[in-house]
């Protein structure tokens, strides 16, 4: 099983209350750090698999990592 999906099972059960958009973000941290074996701000960024620009994608990495909400 893809560590994404391991992921979306268990937190999504676990964390029913954090928020659809925050999880997506978390999901999509998850999976850039796997494709680019890097946990820098800019590296996750980078290697996100979403299909935008890159400065967006590393706009979204830095505002999940600096969330409150997350810690």
């Amino acid at each position: 099983m893809h560590a994404t999906d391991l992921i979306h099972a268990n937190l999504g059960v676990a964390c029913q209350s954090i928020h659809r958009t925050r999880f997506n973000a978390l999901l999509t941290a998850v999976a850039a750090a796997l494709a680019g074996q890097t946990t820098s701000v800019t590296g996750l960024g980078r290697s996100s698999p979403r299909k935008i620009t890159e400065k967006a994608n590393i706009k979204q990495m830095d505002r999940l990592i600096g969330n409150p909400r997350m810690h």
